[in-house]
């Protein structure tokens, strides 16, 4: 008799555990709803904030590269000539992109003496030297508009009042 008892709370202990496994294994894809409505919800918060840092870093970047190519000009218009070749990077970020950036106008031209960039998802940038303002061409006598890319520019004060911007291929 004894061996019967626990032969039956063998089988129904094993009942209740199979029992068991069949509601998990019917739980398991509601879980995994769940789990996926949790990263659906935090995935846009982290990618804006992650996009956010990308533009600024970004454009810090393309900022550093203009002040460096403004200030080169400056010494050269104060010095009344010369010049120097210079690799600039206008990189974009892994969210953001660098739509242009272009420098100077034609002599007398509005833009003549600002540098003016665009990023994804951003409106037009302007910037300028001062003390001296510093007028800027391309060797045609309009702007000089770059891309995204890594560049050589050619710059050089030949007339005293003013520097153009050449690429260097």
């Amino acid at each position: 008799m004894l061996s019967a008892r626990s032969s039956k709370n063998r089988d129904s202990r094993t009942q209740r555990l199979l029992r068991s496994d069949e509601l998990a294994l019917l739980s398991m894809p509601f879980r995994l709803l769940i789990g996926l409505l949790c990263v659906g919800m935090i995935a846009p918060a982290v990618y804006g904030g992650w996009a956010s840092v990308d533009y600024s870093q970004t454009e810090r970047r393309i900022q550093s590269e203009v002040v460096r190519v403004l200030l080169a000009a400056q010494r050269y218009l104060q010095a009344g000539s010369g010049g120097e070749t210079m690799d600039v990077s206008l990189a974009g970020g892994t969210f953001t992109d660098v739509e242009y950036v272009i420098f100077g106008d034609s002599p007398g031209g509005p833009y003549s003496r600002a540098v003016r960039y665009r990023l994804s998802s951003g409106q037009e940038e302007v910037m300028t030297a001062r003390n001296p303002s510093v007028p800027l061409s391309s060797q045609s006598g309009g702007s000089l508009v770059l891309l995204e890319g890594i560049y050589s520019i050619r710059l050089e004060c030949v007339d005293g009042q003013s520097v153009i911007l050449t690429p260097v291929h």
